[in-house]
C-alpha cells in the first residue's frame, strides 16, 4: 500500500504539478491492485492513517469477516462513494453502506426523491406535505435514538407513537412517515426489509364530534368578521371572504389555500382547482350563484392570474382567527356537550344548506364531491347529467357578501361625519 499525489501537466504552462487530492494504492482481497481517492485527508499523515484502515479492511475480506470495530467506526464516517468503491471491490458487503451511512443521509436523499418525483397520482408533492412528512420521521429517529438503519426496531417506533397525544389521524400520519421512509429503502436497494411493515394504523371508534353552523350563525360571522381586526396578515374583510367560499362551495381549508386567480371562471360561475391541489386527486369544479360573480369579479380585481386569492399562513394561525372571530360573532367554539364548531363545519354548513334548499341525494354528493353514500346503486347509476346542480346551488340561503358590508358601514359613517 502507498499513499501519493498524482501529477498532471498543466495546460496553460506546461508545467507538471500535484493534484490537491492524496490517493490510496493497494491491492485488495483478491491480489487486484485498486486506486482510490483518500476522503477527507489534507496531509500525507491523514492518507497513510487511510491507507493503514485499508490494509485491516483487506486482511478482514480475505479472511471473510466483518471489519472490527475500530475499522467499522471509521468506515461510517465515510462518503457513500467512498463507501460505494469499497463495495464494489469486495471488502465490504453491498448492504454495509447502508449500515454506515447515517440515518440522516438516508432521510436527506428521501426528502430530495420526494421533492423531484411525482406521487402515484401523477402529481408533484406539495411542500407542506414534504415538510410534514420529513418533520415526522425524524421526530421518531431522535426520540428513539436512532443514527444507522439497523438502530430501527419495531418495538421501539410503537414505544415512541404510542407517547403521542394527539389524535387518530396524526397518529396514523406518523406511521405512515415512518413506513414510507421504510418502504423506499427497501425498493430502492439500501435495505432487504422494511423493520416497521407490521405496524397497522389505528381505529379509534371515537372521533371529536363537530357540528356544522346554523344559517343564522353563518350570516351574523359574514357580518361581524370584517370588522375585526388584521390577523397575520390577514384583513377581517378577506378572512370573511375566506369562510363565504367555504360555506358556498364546500372547500377544505387546504384547497382554499391553493386558490388563484386563474382559478376563477367568473363567465362560467365556478371555481375550478386542479386535481394535485384537491383531496380526492380529482378536477374539483365549485358552481357559484351567479350573483357573486360581479361581487368575486371586484374582490380580484388588480391581481395576477397566478396570485393566491387568500394570503393564508399556517393552518394553526388559520384556526386561531377563526376561533377569534367565532367569538366576536358571540359563537361559542365549544358548547356545553363539548361539540366544537371548526374550521370544517363551514363545509358541514353546506351540507346543511343543501339539505334545507331540498337539493337531491346525488346534488349533495356530486357538489360535496362525496363518491359514495352507502347506496352503490345510486352512486353507480344516476349520473351527474339528469340532476340539476346549477339549480341546487341557486337555491342556497343567500349570505351577505362581507366586503359589501364594510364598504356601507364605511359609507355611513362618512355620511354622518359630512352632517355634522
Amino acid at each position: 500500500m502507498r499513499v501519493f499525489k498524482s501529477k498532471f501537466k498543466d495546460r496553460e504552462s506546461g508545467e507538471m504539478r500535484e493534484t490537491e487530492k492524496w490517493y490510496c494504492d493497494f491491492l485488495d482481497a483478491k491480489r487486484m491492485r485498486r486506486r482510490i481517492p483518500t476522503d477527507r485527508c489534507r496531509n500525507r499523515n491523514d492518507a497513510e492513517k487511510f491507507g493503514a484502515m485499508v490494509e485491516q479492511l483487506v486482511v478482514a475480506a480475505s479472511h471473510s469477516e466483518r471489519p472490527d470495530a475500530k475499522v467499522d467506526t471509521w468506515l461510517r464516517g465515510l462518503s457513500k462513494a467512498t463507501l460505494a468503491r469499497f463495495a464494489k471491490f469486495g471488502l465490504i458487503d453491498s448492504r454495509y453502506t447502508t449500515e454506515a451511512i447515517p440515518l440522516s443521509r438516508h432521510v436527506a436523499d428521501f426528502e430530495a426523491w420526494l421533492t423531484t418525483t411525482k406521487a402515484r397520482h401523477g402529481f408533484a408533492r406539495s411542500p407542506t406535505y414534504i415538510h410534514n412528512t420529513i418533520t415526522q420521521i425524524n421526530f421518531i429517529i431522535e426520540d428513539c435514538g436512532f443514527h444507522f438503519w439497523n438502530d430501527i426496531t419495531k418495538a421501539a417506533v410503537e414505544t415512541c407513537l404510542g407517547k403521542l397525544d394527539v389524535a387518530s389521524k396524526t397518529f396514523n400520519a406518523y406511521q405512515a412517515s415512518i413506513k414510507l421512509f421504510a418502504d423506499w429503502m427497501v425498493s430502492n436497494d439500501r435495505a432487504s426489509v422494511s423493520p416497521v411493515e407490521r405496524i397497522k394504523p389505528v381505529r379509534w371508534t371515537k372521533t371529536e364530534e363537530r357540528r356544522a353552523l346554523s344559517q343564522e350563525e353563518s350570516a351574523t360571522l359574514l357580518r361581524t368578521t370584517p370588522f375585526q381586526p388584521v390577523y397575520h396578515g390577514m384583513s377581517g374583510v378577506e378572512r370573511a371572504v375566506l369562510y363565504l367560499t367555504a360555506l358556498e362551495t364546500g372547500y377544505r381549508m387546504n384547497e382554499l389555500r391553493c386558490l388563484t386567480v386563474d382559478c376563477f371562471d367568473l363567465d362560467g360561475a365556478s371555481i375550478n382547482l386542479d386535481a394535485q391541489h384537491t383531496k380526492n386527486h380529482m378536477d374539483a369544479v365549485q358552481l357559484i350563484r351567479r350573483s357573486r360573480v360581479a361581487q368575486y369579479r371586484a374582490f380580484l380585481a388588480g391581481r395576477t392570474a397566478d396570485e393566491r386569492v387568500f394570503a393564508m399562513p399556517g393552518d394553526n394561525e388559520v384556526l386561531g382567527a377563526f376561533r377569534a372571530d367565532l367569538e366576536a360573532a358571540g359563537i361559542k367554539p365549544v358548547d356545553s356537550r363539548g361539540v366544537k364548531v371548526t374550521f370544517h363545519s363551514l363545509r358541514y354548513g353546506l351540507a346543511t344548506a343543501l339539505d334545507k334548499s331540498g337539493a337531491t341525494l346525488k346534488e349533495r354528493m356530486t357538489i360535496l364531491r362525496h363518491s359514495t353514500t352507502g347506496n352503490l346503486t345510486l352512486g353507480t347509476y344516476t349520473t351527474v347529467e339528469v340532476v340539476d346542480l346549477r339549480g341546487a346551488i341557486e337555491r342556497l340561503f343567500l349570505y351577505p357578501w362581507p366586503p359589501a358590508i364594510k364598504q356601507a358601514s364605511e359609507e355611513q359613517a362618512q355620511a354622518q361625519r359630512e352632517v355634522a
